[in-house]
């Protein structure tokens, strides 16, 4: 519990002293990730020192705002994706899943 009660505030944090950058999924990491300053400065640090970056489901979309220092989008020209689980195989999730690609639909272009 101690390192959770310590846990730095992103604003102190300097992407180019980690190994790399993980966004996690999630709506939350989806609607605020992607204009949240902090987040692209921290991708940006860690990317011009060479660092890995990585996005998993939602967290993809944070990535769509950070440049590089020529002002270009990092995804531009890319192919970028993420997985939303809505393979049918419960009929109940099934019908959740779609809910939520209608209400919660998100162009990464």
């Amino acid at each position: 519990m101690a390192r959770v009660n310590t846990t730095a505030c992103i604003v102190y944090i300097d992407g180019a002293e980690f190994d790399g950058v993980y966004i996690v999924d999630g709506l939350g990491i989806m609607w605020d990730g992607v204009y949240n300053s902090e987040i692209i400065r921290v991708v940006q640090e860690s990317l011009r020192a060479g660092k890995m970056v990585a996005a998993v489901g939602h967290g993809v979309a944070a990535l769509c705002n950070v440049t590089d220092d020529r002002g270009n989008f990092i995804v531009a020209g890319k192919q970028v994706c993420y997985l939303l689980m809505c393979d049918g195989s419960q009929d109940q999730l099934f019908r959740l899943c779609h809910h939520a690609c209608a209400v919660h639909t998100f162009m990464l272009t």
